[in-house]
């Protein structure tokens, strides 16, 4: 041990892989098909998808609950339907897409299905930020780089980063995620209270989700991942062996993050890269009805109707 470098290491990414799937769920289904918000509600009952029943992690069901209240307190059942409604292929797309590029292509994990949709494939942890990051950028893709420019002796550039980029997501969809991940109030549903104080006392709104992957029941994996139109930050903490952890909180890696995240904004602002009090801009087109974020696309007369769904 002592040569793992779990920035590139491949790790599930438990539920933080959320946040990517719901992109995918807030894009446009197309006409004459249901099309989803913050407010949309996929029912957090059991379930049953062929021969898989999964739990949520406290082993219990919140009934009908709004998409904003599931993916602020990580509700597997609502993600998993999310997927189904998507497609998994479709879903798995856009997560490589913004970043996530070898999610679910690697050996067995090939045939993950709807377990992809809680983390149920390794990620590296350099582009799960990157992937995150693009949701940053209103689902626009960069590649990322540790180099910018490599110059020889005699000063000619040998290689130098391209600044390319790609609209992956609608930025309608994008936002719909960041509006969610930026409330705090609706986050505390799931640990009662806030587990960023030094980016609340300086003022820095921030996306936040945590996940937490699971062997034999035990936590093995927990992660905190945070991202402004700025900067984007993730943190894992786990066994390079893959032994289960002794505390398993995903809120323990904000401890990390909320500090350094802060300090790195306060850079920035300095630098006058980042400004104070900075959010995400509201797409042209963005709804709101009764409190809740909904893409353009939304038609409130079909989205609001209460609808059976089936899941299988």
């Amino acid at each position: 041990f002592g040569q793992d470098n779990a920035a590139t290491a491949f790790i599930q990414p438990g539920s933080s892989i959320k946040p990517l799937v719901y992109a995918q769920l807030f894009q446009d289904k197309g006409a004459g098909k249901q099309n989803f918000g913050s407010g949309s509600i996929l029912a957090d009952v059991s379930t049953s998808f062929g021969t898989w029943k999964p739990q949520n992690a406290d082993g219990k069901f919140k009934g009908n609950i709004t998409i904003r209240q599931s993916l602020a307190t990580s509700r597997n059942i609502p993600a998993i339907k999310a997927m189904q409604v998507s497609g998994v292929q479709e879903t798995l797309k856009t997560i490589r897409a913004l970043g996530n590029t070898s999610y679910c292509t690697q050996g067995v994990e090939k045939e993950a299905g709807l377990a992809s949709a809680i983390g149920g494939c390794g990620t590296r942890m350099v582009d799960h930020t990157n992937a995150l990051a693009s949701l940053g950028r209103m689902g626009v893709y960069k590649p990322h780089t540790a180099i910018l420019e490599v110059k020889n002796s005699s000063g000619e550039v040998l290689k130098k980063y391209k600044d390319e980029q790609k609209q992956i997501v609608n930025p309608q969809a994008a936002y719909v995620v960041n509006d969610i991940l930026g409330d705090g109030r609706a986050r505390q549903g799931l640990f009662g209270r806030s587990i960023t104080p030094y980016l609340d006392a300086a003022g820095v709104k921030t996306a936040i989700k945590t996940g937490t992957s699971d062997l034999d029941k035990k936590p093995k994996d927990i992660w905190t991942i945070g991202y402004t139109p700025s900067l984007a930050m993730t943190v894992w903490l786990g066994n390079s062996s893959t032994k289960p952890l002794t505390n398993g909180n995903s809120s323990i890696p904000a401890r990390i993050l909320d500090p350094v995240l802060t300090f790195a904004t306060k850079r920035y602002q300095d630098l006058g890269i980042a400004k104070k009090g900075e959010w995400f801009t509201k797409p042209d087109g963005i709804q709101t009805i009764g409190g809740e974020v909904y893409p353009s696309y939304f038609n409130k007369n079909t989205g609001l109707r209460t609808a059976k769904m089936t899941f299988d």
